[in-house]
């Protein structure tokens, strides 16, 4: 039995052919899909992620903004919000030659674009108090550096200075 040399030519041989088409298949588009489905969903849920956050960042720019365009006086020193979080409302009148004062302490923030107001002490003259612990929350429809306006389920208000 005569042994032949090792084939060296480049033509395929049976079980180069195989191995060929195995290593074909196995690197075809549709076999390898599955991590362009991977990549894309990472690249999805990155993107959603990115969004997100910039929205938070967003929102809590604008609240502080919010929080700064409020600090002052408003309706010729009847409401003040302070810096700190607390505010001071003062208001009185006279009802048939009765003379009428109102005044409450509170705390105050800017939260999503809505002003949260929570009175902390009342007191009252001749009127019916300002309900203590009482929690008030006003969605803010306009700001400007004149005009503060808001509503809830209750209804509105309108401040300007």
């Amino acid at each position: 039995m005569k042994l032949l040399p090792p084939n060296k030519t480049l033509e395929p041989t049976t079980v180069g052919a195989v191995s060929s088409a195995i290593a074909v298949h196995a690197a075809s588009r549709r076999w390898l899909s599955f991590l362009r489905w991977a990549s894309f969903s990472a690249m999805r849920i990155s993107l959603i992620f990115i969004l997100l956050s910039l929205m938070v960042v967003g929102c809590v720019r604008r609240d502080v903004k919010m929080r700064e365009q409020i600090c002052g006086s408003w309706n010729g020193g009847m409401i003040t919000y302070f810096p700190d979080g607390s505010w001071h409302f003062t208001n009185g009148g006279v009802v048939s030659n009765i003379t009428l004062k109102w005044e409450s302490y509170g705390t105050w923030d800017v939260k999503d674009g809505y002003l949260i107001d929570t009175i902390t002490n009342s007191t009252s003259e001749n009127a019916e108090k300002a309900p203590v612990g009482r929690v008030s929350q006003f969605k803010i429809t306009f700001l400007d550096a004149h005009n503060l306006c808001g509503t809830n389920e209750r209804g509105g208000f309108s401040y300007n200075r």
